[in-house]
């Protein structure tokens, strides 16, 4: 196994659009283990860049798009990465609302800091639940992390989705770990995360027409689902994160109010509210069939795909199949 060498720096490379909610506890917990952290700001409007700025580690960098389009955005972070510390760095690909495990002393950072070159890693991704009471982790599941830089040429993955900014170039070069792990925080604020979702599916509405709306729908709504393995958040992450490193891992802010929705209520004025027809935008069966702009058909599709999101996310049984053979119906048939 190749030793680290001695020039060979880790860097965090964090897209941030109005993440002030949690980007205190970001910045703060990335700057135990991170040399660098790079934040791709795109027009934050809650004082995001201001915070950032505040860290000693943080570099701030502007990402210029209207909208999404996360491989624009990667070639910024990973350009600026490599004009900091050249093809010799270790890139970490992390959300704002992602903060690892407290193990910082873990056997797992000694892979990762001794890796060869082209090194892929992957991480387990814990969900951190409606505010901090209780988290999952989806049994096999786990998210793209870190690259041990070669010097390779960035292709971009795609507008959305797109989190892996390296392949490895066979299966030796990627290691999965087990100690470490990235606690996500998207789940801590529910309404946040609707907030989001409801953006989510209105972008995939308008960049990609051709997608089904059964589809849209299923993918944004994995969540709701009775089987998850909801266990209690260990309460050695609490302390170690407190008392070694003086971070409080509950330090977010709960809003009222999200970027997301001012940004659908745009897409309405820009596309009309039929074009959405087949999204869904409210939270309650009564609004749901008392919704404007949808006509019967769309509502019962709607009331469909709401009633029958629990089941078919568990993904198994009689009733999960006949969901199958109706969204099948639905989509080649009437074309939704």
């Amino acid at each position: 196994m190749m030793t680290m060498q001695p020039d060979r720096k880790i860097v965090v490379l964090t897209p941030v659009k109005n993440e002030a909610w949690i980007l205190p506890l970001f910045c703060k917990s990335a700057s135990v283990w991170a040399d660098h952290i790079i934040i791709a700001d795109q027009k934050s409007t809650d004082g995001s860049k201001e915070i950032a700025s505040q860290f000693s580690k943080v570099v701030v960098i502007d990402n210029d798009s209207a909208d999404l389009d996360e491989g624009y955005r990667d070639r910024l972070l990973i350009n600026k990465a490599r004009e900091l510390v050249g093809n010799n760095g270790i890139l970490f690909r992390v959300d704002a609302d992602e903060i690892f495990t407290p193990n910082f002393q873990s056997c797992d950072w000694k892979t990762i800091k001794e890796a060869k070159a082209g090194t892929v890693f992957m991480f387990r991704w814990i969900q951190m639940y409606k505010k901090l009471s209780f988290c999952w982790e989806n049994k096999g599941q786990k998210t793209y992390g870190a690259f041990v830089d070669d010097g390779r040429e960035y292709s971009p993955k795609g507008l959305i989705h797109a989190r892996s900014m390296f392949n490895s170039k066979t299966k030796e070069d990627t290691i999965v770990l087990q100690d470490i792990a990235l606690l996500h925080f998207q789940f801590a604020d529910w309404k946040r995360m609707c907030s989001k979702h409801i953006w989510y599916q209105c972008f995939e509405r308008i960049k990609f027409p051709q997608k089904s709306a059964i589809d849209i729908y299923r993918m944004y709504h994995w969540m709701y689902n009775p089987s998850l393995p909801y266990k209690k958040i260990p309460t050695e992450w609490i302390k170690d994160y407190k008392e070694k490193y003086d971070i409080d891992i509950y330090n977010y802010k709960v809003e009222n109010r999200y970027w997301w929705d001012d940004k659908t209520k745009e897409y309405f004025q820009q596309f009309s509210p039929r074009y959405f027809k087949h999204i869904e935008t409210y939270y309650t069966i009564r609004e749901l069939l008392t919704a404007s702009g949808k006509n019967i058909l769309d509502k019962l599709l709607m009331l469909y795909l709401h009633c029958t999101r629990e089941i078919y996310n568990v993904k198994s049984g009689f009733i999960y199949k006949l969901i199958l053979k109706i969204d099948s119906f639905l989509k080649n048939r009437i074309g939704v």
